[in-house]
């Protein structure tokens, strides 16, 4: 006759199962001359598990590494001033668009506009954007020596060139 059988007593036989197994793969794995070391008379050896690294991996490095990117040498780096910036200091010359420029008395003055249409006058002596300033205005191009400081007290000058676009272009 059989008996019912309840959801614990399945639970316990597969336990059962599983620690029967998981001892004899241990059995079975056991690397050669690890039992005879171990005295299981004596209660008072504890020698816990033992990894054995024979062509295996490490568990705890990760299987994907991030690539080391080489820092830049910290004197080459470029030092940002803590300034409030007015005017046209808030706008770098690559966001404006040379649309006139015109002549008056020998003076020239440039219209420029940012990427709303808003249109603003520039004059050689004014800064622009972060590091900028206007040294030149011609007939068809405003000059911009954009000059930054690095932290070993070099001065990098950069020369930008805003063209204002011909019809058709």
């Amino acid at each position: 006759m059989l008996s019912k059988i309840t959801g614990k007593q399945i639970l316990f036989l597969w336990v059962i199962c599983i620690v029967g197994l998981g001892n004899s793969a241990l059995a079975v794995n056991e690397p050669a001359g690890l039992s005879d070391s171990l005295d299981l008379n004596n209660e008072q050896t504890d020698v816990g598990y033992a990894y054995i690294m024979d062509d295996r991996s490490d568990p705890f490095v990760p299987f994907i590494s991030k690539a080391v990117v080489p820092r830049r040498n910290e004197k080459d780096e470029i030092i940002k001033e803590d300034k409030v910036l007015t005017g046209m200091q808030l706008f770098e010359p690559g966001q404006l668009q040379v649309v006139a420029i015109m002549s008056t008395d020998g003076i020239f003055q440039a219209m420029v506009q940012d990427v709303t249409g808003r249109g603003y006058i520039l004059e050689e002596g004014m800064l622009i954007g972060r590091n900028g300033l206007i040294t030149s205005i011609l007939d068809d191009e405003v000059v911009v020596i954009d000059m930054a400081h690095t932290r070993a007290g070099r001065t990098i000058e950069t020369k930008i060139s805003m063209r204002m676009d011909k019809e058709g272009e």
